[in-house]
């Protein structure tokens, strides 16, 4: 008996066959939908872990054991080996000990006087991580290798001997040390102390110190040179002979695929009984700020999680909506069979049972393979978004997930053949018909009313500061239900007078269509799920493209352009003058300066070169950016510029000058490559006396910035309303601009800005009054071609705060110029920020601002490449002799945004709209085939009543397109509703970046592409399953099926 019951089911599964291969095939991928969300979400965990932690400063990250007092290298040793272990793996690794006295150098007759602080300085491998500028490392305990600032400061050189005394106290002092000689045998370049090695901790602070004191950086010394000893040196104090104690640290970074989103809540634990461990048995301090960067970044993850979460339960939702209807109408069209069944006297249990027979069978079957799928899926996309060597971490959830389409799928098959049982023999009454329509409806008025509510709740949500994080991410999916049950409704009505208008026209195929569809509103219910899927298209493919737009113009901002390179350069070489020799199109490359002061950022560019260089994304202003360009340097100012080795001048003084005081007058000469101006003192008398300088500048020449004088007058008193004349005769070797003339000295020259005197001009002579009481100008006048203030681009904050200067025109102000002093500017545009430099800066032309800089320039030297930029560009700079000290990058920055939290959660829209769009597509393809399955007598009537195939083919056609548009009607409009409610309120979208906001116009062209697609691919279905059905629809073929 139980082998003709297997024989009797497997006969079903062959009959049925072709409906099981869909139900199997809908059935993968609903599972696969369902617990890719979970799977996704444990693996991007995972990844926002390991990523966050590689991208930590070390110094948070790691472990660092310090001496509390003198502590001799074993104890550390110890402390190494004891260190924390997570899983049996070492949690720490690669340790860096460190050790260092303080220690003062003797200064040489030229430093009489003063305190040279420093310290022995001693830490594993740190020759491999110094640049050598001469010499080599020290191998013996008598050498030293000293920084190049620190050697020219002290004037030695390689093979020179320095006195260091160990400790605080300078040799001759009482309670000071011994002084021992030690040879330098090399120099070093001051290194970046932001790099891992040096774990954050800046040891080369030259210069610092108060009074005579002056601080030197490190003295590095031979590994080994203060042994395993806690104490070092022998000082007196009070009589008493006392030893140094030795500062030791030991160092030891994390090693970041150890932690892991299984184990990280353990790492607390483990690091609290270590720094208990070597404090009681080691005397040490051990820190480690590791697991506050984990719960730091545990906590960046809630929101991910949230939008994951509401992704996963979308497309739970959508399965089971797809699956559970593919089931039941598999279940209703067997209505037949448990008739016949039931006649024979069949039991109702056994029909259920049979019945739930063949879908457990293709469920049995779906399971692993959606689950194998969504591994497989999740792997695949993890090598693109995932941080490198992220494992794949399966949430408890995902088995949930999958449990749920299952037991789902179990109950609608049980309910439906309930259903179809309860009914028996007869058809359900027309009460019984009223009673489902009405609760359908009601349904339907609760669904509409619900995605209303929650849609205002979502516009009222930004002004009110609710939580919106899982309302925006199922913004489309309750949108799409709800505008799909309003497109139902007005398609019926539609449908029902299209009927009106078809019925006694020519076109058959159109009333035939129309008729069925009204008459099995069933179809229509189609458009729920089709809608709410193309809603989720729209929405996810739209937010992606959004996003990555966004990402991308944040990225520009912040960096400015393509790359901007922090550059140096050699004293023979200009900035501007390398970037026109590497670049002479001026299409890829752009000169800058950028200084930072506590009041402000002043940002310095080839306005040339800015409008075709510069990115300008549109949320900081309308203004063209090549427009901006023009208004930055829209005079014709002309540089003088000193190209010749000797500068001659010959000048004197001319009337009274003040008893005792001495007068020099100043010749300024910008040279860009050094770090400060040449300043030219030529003594003056009252007789005309002619001197001759050289000069080193760069190899286009030094910037002539001006003429000044100063006097000294010993301490005396002058009359404020004394003053003298200075009187030039000869100032050769200066270049002047094409178009100036008669020679430098009958030039036009002016007063320089804020400066107290008054020129005189002829072709032999350049007189200007100098007031004593004054003290004098580095620079009194200037070429009046040199601009009296520059046109910039300000922010907001500075224009309010830009101070009135009483010498300056109307609307001008007085902000940091690039070498710190102040600048005269007349802001032409007010943003809200700008790029690159952000709030509280501006924006000024380079050759404009290097005309007014007077003194000691403190810009950091950049040069900005485009986007497009050729890479060769970089190689040419280096030829010209630029070094490049670092790199940042657009692309990188915005590639780095994409790998947050939240951007791995929003990269999981356009995948969830996939396989949603699958899933429907697969349900309508079941739907069109059963219902017309059922159909098949009624076509076969037709045929026989004298309507052709093809007309039956058209009209089945045509009502798979009328449900295909009006779901795709649905679809669009409530996913750009979706979007344009959703995307604004998403958290990391939008940044928010100094009060910019980029937009959220989705992108049409691509929005209508991927509609068209999926409409075309629904149509294509659509012709497919009316092909077989009225290919089928004879009754010769029915008497075949029958049999």
């Amino acid at each position: 008996m139980g082998g003709a019951r297997i024989g009797l089911f497997i006969r079903g599964i062959r009959f049925r066959l072709g409906a099981l291969v869909f139900l199997l095939v809908a059935a993968v991928v609903a599972i696969l939908g369902a617990t890719i969300g979970p799977i996704y979400l444990g693996s991007a965990q995972n990844s926002v872990l390991i990523g966050g932690l590689r991208s930590a400063p070390v110094s948070r990250t790691g472990l660092q054991v310090g001496s509390t007092g003198a502590l001799d290298r074993a104890k550390l040793v110890a402390a190494e080996h004891q260190a924390p272990r997570l899983n049996g793996r070492p949690l720490f690794s690669h340790p860096l000990l460190t050790a260092f006295v303080p220690s003062v150098v003797t200064p040489g007759p030229h430093l009489a006087g003063a305190v040279l602080e420093s310290s022995f300085f001693e830490r594993t491998d740190i020759c491999a991580h110094l640049q050598l500028t001469s010499g080599h490392c020290p191998t013996t305990d008598r050498q030293l290798l000293l920084s190049a600032r620190t050697a020219n400061y002290l004037h030695v050189a390689v093979g020179s001997t320095i006195k260091v005394t160990p400790g605080l106290i300078a040799a001759g002092v009482p309670g000071a040390g011994a002084s021992s000689d030690f040879r330098v045998v090399g120099t070093y370049a001051t290194p970046d102390t932001q790099t891992n090695y040096w774990w954050g901790s800046n040891y080369f602070a030259f210069g610092s110190g108060s009074g005579s004191t002056v601080q030197l950086d490190p003295l590095v010394v031979a590994p080994g040179f203060f042994g395993g000893k806690a104490t070092f040196g022998l000082t007196s104090s009070n009589n008493f002979n006392t030893y140094l104690g030795v500062d030791r640290i030991l160092q030891m970074p994390l090693r970041p695929p150890v932690v892991n989103i299984r184990n990280y809540r353990t790492t607390g634990g483990i690091i609290a009984r270590y720094t208990r461990l070597v404090a009681t048995h080691d005397s040490a301090a051990a820190s480690s700020g590791l697991y506050s960067v984990i719960l730091g970044i545990i906590g960046s993850q809630n929101s991910m999680a949230t939008l994951v979460t509401v992704i996963i339960l979308e497309l739970v939702l959508l399965g089971l909506i797809v699956f559970g209807t593919l089931i039941w109408r598999m279940v209703q069209s067997r209505m037949s069979e448990f008739r016949l069944a039931q006649l024979r006297g069949v039991r109702p249990r056994s029909i259920v049972l049979r019945a739930i027979g063949e879908p457990l069978v293709v469920l049995i079957v779906a399971s692993p393979l959606g689950f194998l799928g969504a591994y497989l899926t999740v792997s695949e996309v993890g090598h693109a978004y995932f941080a490198p060597g992220t494992q794949l971490y399966i949430l408890p959830t995902t088995y949930l997930a999958g449990l749920a389409v299952v037991v789902a799928a179990l109950v609608v098959t049980v309910v439906a053949a309930a259903t179809a049982l309860r009914r028996g023999v007869l058809e359900a009454s027309r009460s019984a018909l009223r009673n489902r329509g009405r609760f359908r409806a009601l349904v339907d008025v609760l669904i509409v009313v619900v995605a209303a509510v929650l849609t205002a709740q979502l516009v009222i949500a930004p002004t009110t500061g609710s939580g919106v994080d899982p309302l925006a991410g199922a913004a489309p999916a309750f949108l799409g239900a709800g505008v799909a049950i309003v497109v139902i409704a007005l398609t019926s009505l539609l449908l029902r007078l299209a009927r009106r208008f078809t019925r006694k026209g020519r076109h058959i195929a159109w009333y035939l269509s129309v008729r069925q569809l009204r008459a099995r509103s069933g179809m229509l219910r189609q458009i729920i799920p089709f809608g709410i899927a193309l809603a989720l298209v729209v929405f996810g493919f739209g937010a992606q493209s959004v996003i990555g737009r966004h990402r991308t113009d944040v990225a520009d901002y912040e960096v400015g352009a393509g790359k901007v390179l922090t550059v140096s350069l050699p004293k023979h070489l200009g900035l501007v003058a390398a970037v026109d020799h590497a670049d002479p199109s001026g299409n890829a490359v752009m000169a800058a300066e950028l200084y930072k002061a506590a009041s402000g950022t002043t940002l310095a560019v080839q306005a040339s070169r800015f409008g075709r260089v510069a990115s300008w994304p549109k949320a900081v202003g309308t203004v063209p950016v090549t427009t901006i360009a023009r208004q930055l340097a829209p005079f014709n100012n002309k540089a003088f510029r000193v190209t010749s080795n000797t500068l001659t001048v010959r000048a004197r003084m001319a009337g009274k000058v003040p008893a005792g005081a001495e007068v020099d007058l100043e010749l300024t000469l910008l040279n860009e490559a050094q770090n400060s101006p040449d300043i030219i003192y030529v003594p003056l008398t009252a007789s005309y006396h002619t001197s001759s300088f050289h000069v080193g500048c760069v190899r286009d020449g030094c910037l002539f910035s001006g003429i000044g004088y100063s006097v000294i007058t010993n301490g005396g008193y002058t009359s404020p309303g004394a003053h003298f004349a200075i009187q030039l005769s000869e100032l050769s070797g200066v270049k002047l601009p094409v178009g100036e003339s008669p020679g430098v000295l009958g030039t036009s020259w002016r007063a320089a800005t804020g400066v107290q005197t008054s020129v005189e001009t002829s072709p032999s002579r350049l007189s200007f009054s100098a007031y004593p009481a004054t003290g004098g100008s580095n620079i009194a006048i200037v070429p009046k071609s040199y601009p009296s203030y520059l046109p910039a681009i300000v922010s907001s904050s500075v224009r309010s705060t830009l101070s009135a200067n009483v010498v300056s025109a109307v609307g001008t102000g007085v902000v940091n110029g690039v070498d710190g002093n102040q600048i005269n500017i007349r802001p032409f545009l007010t943003l809200a920020s700008l790029p690159s430099v952000g709030g509280d800066a501006s924006i000024v032309d380079l050759t404009q601002a290097e005309l007014v800089q007077n003194s000691t320039s403190l810009a950091s030297d950049q040069v900005w490449l485009a986007k497009g930029a050729p890479a060769s560009v970089i190689g040419r700079l280096r030829h010209e002799g630029v070094v490049i000290d670092s790199i940042n990058s657009s692309k990188a920055l915005a590639s780095s945004y994409a790998d947050q939290p939240l951007g791995l959660a929003e990269r999981l829209f356009p995948i969830a709209a996939a396989a949603g769009i699958v899933v429907v597509l697969l349900g309508l393809a079941f739907e069109l085939l059963v219902e017309g399955r059922g159909r098949i007598p009624e076509f076969a009537a037709m045929r026989v009543l004298g309507l052709g195939r093809p007309r039956l083919l058209l009209a089945y056609i045509l009502e798979a397109v009328i449900l295909v548009v009006a779901a795709a009607a649905a679809g669009v409009v409530a996913g750009v509703v979706g979007a344009r409610l959703a995307l604004p309120v998403l958290p990391e979208i939008d940044s928010g970046l100094d009060h910019l906001h980029f937009g959220y116009a989705l992108p049409i062209v691509s929005e209508i592409v991927v509609v068209a697609v999926v409409v075309v691919v629904a149509v294509v279905v659509g012709v497919f399953a009316a092909a077989r059905v009225v290919g089928r629809a004879s009754f010769d073929e029915l008497r075949a099926g029958d049999r």
